[in-house]
């Protein structure tokens, strides 16, 4: 009774063999090593081991992420009587509701009223083909990405590494899965992906696997890390007093987060982290510059700079009260004192004979005419500096007797 259960097994080892890596998407070479050994291990024992041998051959097929399924016989026959039934002979080829089956071993479980059969499915395969969009919108036609074959669980049922791009899932158990897409060596620059380009599982596309079918084409594109950005600019008249915008511009993909920062001269200013900059007074005759950097999560933050505005204007000169001495007569020399002016404006000067300026008399002295005498003399001092309003300012009349 021993050798023909033994000659009945290594009968299922030549037939698994044969049509195993056909029909069961398993590799061969594997397969041939594994079934070798068992087969010398259990050469010297009786149905025991044959029945155990099942068990480890179900047990490696799982390792393989192919998964022997349990079907209840709807017969009531005893493990014995069913399994002498010629349909379910180990080694037959059956068909079962949710398709064919290998027939492994037939068994009752303890606390099982009905036999039970293990029973070898057909497995499924995806395949397809990994690329990338850069951000120039260049395609790259092969992207080294881990693809992960995920349940509706969130388990991993299976991985694989598209090195060139193209991928092959084999030895599927029939069922719902959706795929992860994750980029390696040279390629991290693109963004993981869940299958239809989703960013979770929860909206990733779904797929269905059948026994014994292969599913092609199931392609992905994995969009760069790098954002595609735009240059910032500037609107609104850089004039104290007065507000400025930054616009971003188009970035994508959508939506992105944008942060901002505000520069006088290339220098940043502490606080100024708005899209709007309202111009201050000490910030006449400077140039404006706004960096704009773009964040989104899976991709590398970029940041982008405006160009300078124009200088701002309309800055108030700080003036002082010109005061005059010297001799008040005819041949003596009179000075102004223009007194302490800010920042620092170029002062010019100009001497009136009553409300008439003198001709030549531009200097911070002026000696006195002898066509002076009997009028009164004064001097305006003038504060011109880029940024800044120019302003004017004129002493006290000196009077001249005759």
């Amino acid at each position: 009774m021993t050798g023909v259960v033994i000659n009945q097994a290594f009968f299922l080892i030549n037939f698994l063999k044969k049509t195993i890596g056909s029909k069961f998407c398993i590799y061969p070479e594997t397969l041939e090593s594994k079934l070798d050994v068992l087969r010398e291990q259990m050469q010297p024992y009786g149905p025991r081991v044959c029945t155990d041998w099942i068990t480890q051959w179900q047990a490696y097929d799982h390792a393989r992420k192919q998964k022997a399924h349990r079907i209840q016989v709807t017969r009531r026959e005893t493990p014995e009587l069913a399994a002498k039934l010629h349909f379910l002979s180990p080694g037959r080829v059956v068909g079962f509701p949710k398709g064919r089956g290998l027939v492994l071993r037939v068994y009752r479980s303890r606390g099982q009223r009905h036999p039970m059969v293990t029973v070898l499915r057909p497995g499924g395969s995806i395949s397809g083909m990994v690329t990338g969009l850069a951000s120039n919108g260049a395609v790259f036609p092969a992207v080294n990405a881990t693809v992960y074959l995920i349940r509706p669980d969130g388990s991993e049922a299976t991985e694989t590494y598209a090195g060139d791009g193209s991928y092959t899932i084999p030895g599927i158990a029939p069922g719902k899965y959706t795929l992860r897409f994750e980029p390696q060596g040279d390629t991290t620059d693109f963004v993981p992906q869940w299958l239809g380009n989703k960013s979770s599982q929860a909206t990733a596309r779904t797929i269905t696997v059948k026994a014994g079918k292969s599913l092609t084409g199931i392609d992905l594109t994995m969009p760069s890390t790098t954002l595609a950005s735009a240059v910032p600019t500037i609107s609104g008249n850089p004039i104290v007093g007065r507000t400025l915008h930054a616009h971003a511009g188009a970035w994508g993909p959508a939506p992105v987060t944008f942060t901002y920062q505000w520069s006088q001269n290339g220098t940043p200013i502490s606080g100024a982290t708005a899209s709007t900059y309202v111009v201050a007074e000490a910030d006449a005759a400077s140039t404006f510059t706004v960096a704009v950097t773009g964040s989104k999560p899976g991709y590398h933050s970029t940041t982008t700079v405006s160009a300078p505005t124009d200088i701002v204007t309309g800055g108030t000169l700080t003036t002082a009260i010109a005061t005059v001495s010297g001799v008040a007569q005819v041949g003596g020399t009179l000075t102004v004192d223009p007194g302490a002016w800010g920042p620092s404006p170029t002062l010019t000067f100009q001497w009136f004979h009553g409300s008439t300026a003198i001709a030549g008399a531009t200097g911070t002295s002026y000696v006195v005419d002898a066509s002076d005498a009997g009028s009164n003399l004064r001097v305006a001092v003038t504060g011109t500096q880029t940024g800044y309003t120019t302003v004017t300012v004129k002493s006290d009349s000196i009077h001249i007797p005759r």
